[in-house]
């Protein structure tokens, strides 16, 4: 079981357009709803636990929105070629297995999609966190002014801190969505000085 010993250590679009706040509530509402079937769940992390979960929903979904927003802005119709070592790692493409095929492939060679800004949009928005987080902070792509500039509400001194706390936001993340008390309790100072480190910069 992990344990950080110091807090240094620190899909596709839906028929009907849903405005990005109302899918936050809606995400955090059912997640809510799951909480209180959970028997297991013991009720003075209830709420903790919801809070901290849409907290993570409302990151991760605008740090889709805001990778949309700032690689399209400068690489237009050329983001896919762009990107198309990220995109065909083949590691990375196996995670997008599902039982109907890939849901990379999908989208990327998709004949009805004739635009590559719209397959962009598409793949952004089936992409686990992990992934957006790749591109954000190890993708050399996304190292220009310009994108940096209208991606981060603050831009960091060090992007040391980000790179190497990133490990500990997606530890999080599956420490909440699969309700692991003991391991939240072990690193809750570390864990939500980090959520605090990603809302600073992002939101």
């Amino acid at each position: 079981m992990k344990v950080y010993s110091s807090s240094n250590e620190i899909g596709h679009k839906p028929a009907r357009q849903v405005p990005l706040v109302q899918k936050q509530v809606s995400v955090c509402f059912m997640h809510t709803l799951f909480l209180m079937y959970n028997t297991s769940m013991n009720e003075n992390f209830f709420q903790e636990f919801s809070d901290i979960y849409c907290r993570l929903m409302r990151l991760e979904i605008l740090m889709k929105k805001k990778l949309i927003s700032s690689l399209l802005g400068y690489y237009k119709e050329d983001v896919i070629n762009e990107f198309d070592k990220f995109f065909y790692n083949k590691t990375r493409m196996k995670r997008y297995d599902n039982k109907t095929g890939n849901g990379f492939l999908s989208i990327l060679k998709n004949p009805q999609i004739t635009k590559d800004s719209k397959k962009f949009i598409k793949i952004i928005n089936i992409m686990y966190l992990s992934d957006v987080l790749f591109i954000v902070l190890c993708c050399e792509q996304f190292r220009k002014q310009e994108i940096i500039e209208k991606f981060y509400t603050n831009i960091p001194e060090k992007y040391g801190n980000l790179i190497k706390n990133r490990q500990i936001l997606l530890d999080l993340r599956n420490t909440i969505a699969h309700y692991n008390i003991r391991d939240y309790v072990q690193n809750k100072t570390t864990y939500l000085e980090v959520l605090n480190i990603f809302e600073k910069h992002i939101l």
